[in-house]
């Protein structure tokens, strides 16, 4: 399982994402023909992995903007508190366990933040950047 499969199967099936918006996570872009709220995953950079005096070390570090955009702020704000949860769990110390298949050792929020209204597309957003480290 790629880390991308990882992402789209844990955020659709997510217990507090389901009722926000169904499985609508998609990669790079919302379908013009899919409405609103949904999420949007997109790759930034990735520091693949090394190896050291010992070997590889096994792990890969990427980082991934999880974007929402719904036509309400609200909807943003409730959206985002669940992938928050989703992510970074309720103490904050970040996600570490299965997504899917795939062993994540830690899921943490790196910053990025941005957010608004789209008045051409009439919507509001919010994107924040996440770094997922995970066995390979």
């Amino acid at each position: 399982m790629t880390i991308e499969e990882a992402i789209f199967s844990y955020l659709s099936t997510y217990a507090g994402l389901v009722p926000l918006i169904s499985t609508k996570v998609f990669p790079d872009v919302v379908p013009q023909s899919v409405e609103l709220p949904a999420i949007v995953y997109t790759f930034i950079s990735s520091d693949k992995p090394r190896s050291t005096v010992c070997g590889h070390h096994g792990f890969s570090n990427d980082i991934y903007q999880i974007a929402i955009y719904a036509k309400t702020r609200a909807g943003v704000i409730a959206i985002k508190e669940e992938v928050r949860k989703a992510l970074l769990g309720t103490d904050g110390a970040g996600y570490h366990g299965l997504m899917g298949t795939l062993h994540i050792k830690q899921c943490v929020d790196v910053g990025g933040l941005r957010g608004g209204y789209d008045k051409d597309a009439d919507e509001y957003y919010d994107q924040t950047d996440y770094q997922f480290t995970y066995a390979y």
